[in-house]
């Protein structure tokens, strides 16, 4: 099993999101310690999924596609919509969002491998 998992269309449908659809990667809630203890194995798995679901219920009837699923850490890369994104703000399941946006490498950093996060 992969740790991501791509979903081109899954939840509104990549069609169906209207212009201003804004890209987010969202911290998901899950029972303490379990995104801190990568050898949990399957119930950790298990807890970043169910909190993964009950946030898409949440969307279901919003415009938003599934961009990145990862099964070993607690958060998911959405598209929304304006509406949809005031309601992953107001989820209990939702720790954070974070913009999902390119970013350019640091200059003088001697890796390749260093990024900035822009806002």
């Amino acid at each position: 099993m992969s740790i991501v998992q791509a979903e081109g269309n899954r939840g509104g449908g990549e069609a169906m999101l209207p212009p201003g659809a804004i890209r987010v990667i969202v911290h998901l809630r899950v029972p303490s310690g379990a995104s801190e203890r990568p050898e949990a194995g399957a119930p950790q798995h298990a807890s970043i999924q169910r909190a993964r679901e009950a946030l898409l219920h949440e969307l279901a009837s919003m415009p938003h596609r599934v961009t990145r699923m990862y099964e070993a850490i607690p958060f998911v890369a959405l598209e929304v919509s304006p509406e949809a994104l005031r309601i992953v703000e107001k989820s209990p399941w939702v720790v954070g969002i974070e913009p999902d946006a390119l970013v350019a490498p640091q200059p003088g950093t001697g890796t390749s491998h260093s990024f900035t996060v822009t806002p």
